[in-house]
């Protein structure tokens, strides 16, 4: 504990019925995260590339990676296709088409806003 920094909360809500004004001890990185952005940093240097996150900038497409090539297509998810047949005796049994229409839509707007 010789190493945490103190971080001091001061903002007490108007709700707030505990305490507050106490410190909160930061122990700094937690090992878990720093054994992963080792193993992440070791993987890079490794492979030679910088792995990229969703907030950084896209590098430019270098000629030598592709991005135009075919995708093998499998078609349908055997679970979809049967989702899809359970769906359809399911309209059939209960004389119902399931979906989802401008007019559904209309007509349970105030049903679907109860309950956000």
């Amino acid at each position: 504990m010789s190493n945490s920094k103190r971080l001091e909360v001061f903002q007490k809500l108007d709700t707030a019925d505990h305490p507050v004004g106490y410190v909160v001890p930061d122990f700094g990185l937690d090992h878990e995260t720093q054994y992963t952005l080792n193993n992440i940093k070791n993987q890079e240097l490794a492979m030679k590339h910088k792995l990229n996150f969703m907030n950084d900038p896209i590098p430019a497409v270098e000629e030598s990676h592709p991005i135009n090539y075919a995708v093998a297509d499998f078609g349908m998810d055997p679970e979809i296709v049967t989702s899809l047949r359970n769906m359809v005796g399911a309209e059939s049994s209960l004389n119902h088409k399931f979906g989802v229409t401008d007019k559904s839509i209309a007509d349970n707007a105030e049903q679907w806003a109860s309950l956000l």
